[in-house]
């Protein structure tokens, strides 16, 4: 199972919501951060290597502009291509 979260995963949220969290994480092979702020990334990096920054500049959203917009800053591009390699693997 892979487990995509956002931002909450790095905030005090709800107890209840943090375990269930917890849950999905342990049981996931792979778990991803998603619409992390610029100045969170190291604390998201300790949690998992996947994180992906939150992006600006998206003119329209649909899927090609979204992953372009993702896939033009090159930290969100490594981590997309270690998680592509950890799932073919």
């Amino acid at each position: 199972m892979l487990f995509v979260g956002d931002v909450r995963l790095l905030s005090r949220i709800s107890d209840i919501k943090a375990e269930q969290y917890k849950q999905y994480m342990q049981y996931s092979f792979a778990v991803v951060i998603n619409q992390v702020d610029k100045g969170d990334v190291m604390t998201a990096k300790a949690i998992t290597p996947y994180v992906v920054k939150h992006v600006s500049g998206i003119k329209d959203y649909r899927g090609e502009s979204v992953v372009s917009a993702i896939l033009r800053d090159s930290a969100n591009r490594r981590s997309i291509e270690e998680l592509l390699t950890k799932i073919k693997s």
